[in-house]
């Protein structure tokens, strides 16, 4: 299983299309945990400083 925590804009979006391809069924896109921020990176910072 790979689980995917990429940006939620464009980049990250055809990262994670390439990475389907590949990976196909293995894929776990876990951006949603983030939802209403750019990345994971700025979702911890937001919720934990």
């Amino acid at each position: 299983r790979v689980n995917c925590y990429l940006d939620r804009d464009e980049a990250g979006r055809r990262t994670l299309e390439a990475l389907r391809k590949r990976y196909a069924d293995k894929l776990v896109d876990c951006s949603s945990l983030y939802k209403g921020y750019k990345d994971l990176n700025e979702y911890l910072q937001h919720k934990f400083l």
